[in-house]
């Protein structure tokens, strides 16, 4: 996406993130039912994250199904404003 490599499915830490841009350190995760329960762990999990540079984008799994238009712009935003074009 405008350019820039994601990879899946990486390790960082004792987390698996989802998707990553390294070049950006824009990570993007994708919160399914199973993270309902999982709010306080996420939140520690994203806060470790970010403490370490990288930035951090959620959406659910109902998000992307049905209104990838709508992510796919966010993630859009997130890359110009690391760019620093925003």
């Amino acid at each position: 996406m405008e350019g820039y490599q994601f990879n899946r499915q990486l390790p960082i830490d004792n987390y698996i993130v989802d998707f990553i841009c390294r070049k950006l350190n824009l990570i993007i995760e994708i919160d399914g039912s199973s993270h309902i329960s999982k709010s306080i762990e996420d939140t520690r999990r994203q806060e470790t994250l970010e403490k370490q540079g990288y930035t951090v984008i959620r959406f659910t799994e109902q998000e992307v199904v049905y209104w990838i238009d709508e992510v796919v712009k966010e993630i859009y935003i997130a890359i110009k404003s690391l760019e620093g074009k925003i």
